[in-house]
């Protein structure tokens, strides 16, 4: 029996070195590869955390992602500015951006886009952090946040293949599309899934906000007032009609006593007006990011929001 079990003891231990050698053999690997990429997502995370030096940075999902131009509001700010909006990854992702970027460099004005419909999701607050998982070794402010994010993080962070498991698809797209136009992050939505007469369809926004937005919400106010950055919360358009705005109501009171600012443009009835200014229900193609974008800056200059916005002519868009 005492050779039975020893046998078993070294069998074990031979193959915990074997998984030890390959796991980190093929982590070598993905993490070679991951950091080749020359465009898509993961290359401009790896851009904004690394080298990234703007006056201004737009963050959100994916209505700031393909909502806001940054050719645009140079062009009245004289500011620089950079999108690095990312399809799918909600706020507490673009918090822990927030949090690495300004430890990095301090840019003058954060515009970071909102949605309610994103703070219903509490299953969802995490969502987006395996994105950030490949800098957990180098990045302390990611490694602080993700090991608070679940339990057994920082063990599952020595496993180099946990890294990167759910990265692949993203990884082949960034190496094989180098060809991207990125447009200083934008990513421009074409034509529109909507009919010509299509009516906004009615919500009533009647979901909570969970504790870790709020709290997430306070310290980026807190950190951006300590240093002089001008943070601004902006809801931009959907194809909704909203009879309700509870949820809005709460944030917009819990950021301005926080001392930052929330501009809601999420319901104008100009866009409401016209469906075929939407990709679909939730996102603005390019031809409705371009006003988009105008009204953005025009609110920005007219209310004195940063008082650095040159003259600029619109439209009435009512």
């Amino acid at each position: 029996m005492t050779n039975k079990y020893f046998r078993f003891i070294i069998n074990g231990f031979v193959f915990l070195i074997l998984v030890w050698i390959l796991d980190a053999g093929f982590g070598k690997i993905f993490e070679y590869y991951y950091f080749k990429q020359k465009s898509g997502d993961d290359f401009q995370t790896t851009y904004v955390l690394d080298s990234l030096k703007t006056d201004i940075l737009i963050l959100g999902s994916s209505r700031a992602s393909h909502h806001y131009i940054p050719d645009m509001i140079e062009k009245y700010s004289g500011l620089r500015c950079f999108n690095a909006g990312r399809d799918g990854h909600y706020l507490m992702y673009n918090y822990v951006i927030f949090k690495s970027y300004i430890q990095r460099y301090q840019p003058k004005i954060i515009l970071f886009d909102i949605s309610m419909e994103e703070f219903g999701k509490e299953e969802d607050v995490f969502h987006g952090y395996n994105s950030l998982y490949p800098y957990y070794t180098t990045n302390m402010v990611i490694q602080k946040e993700v090991d608070a994010s679940r339990l057994f993080m920082p063990i599952l962070m020595q496993l180099q293949l946990y890294k990167y498991n759910s990265l692949l698809f993203s990884l082949l797209k960034g190496l094989n599309n180098n060809n991207e136009s990125q447009l200083k992050g934008f990513k421009p939505l074409y034509g529109s899934s909507l009919d010509s007469n299509a009516k906004a369809p009615a919500k009533d926004e009647d979901y909570s906000i969970t504790q870790d937005y709020l709290l997430a919400i306070a310290d980026m106010a807190s950190e951006a007032e300590k240093r002089g950055i001008k943070l601004m919360f902006i809801k931009s358009p959907r194809f909704v009609s909203y009879s309700n705005k509870k949820a809005t109501a709460e944030i917009a009171r819990y950021i301005e006593n926080n001392r930052a600012v929330f501009i809601d443009l999420a319901s104008i009835p100009f866009f409401i007006k016209n469906p075929l200014l939407f990709k679909d229900g939730a996102h603005l193609n390019k031809e409705g990011a371009e006003i988009f974008t105008k009204i953005l800056i025009d609110k920005l200059k007219n209310n004195n929001y940063t008082g650095l916005f040159k003259d600029v002519k619109l439209e009435n868009r009512n």
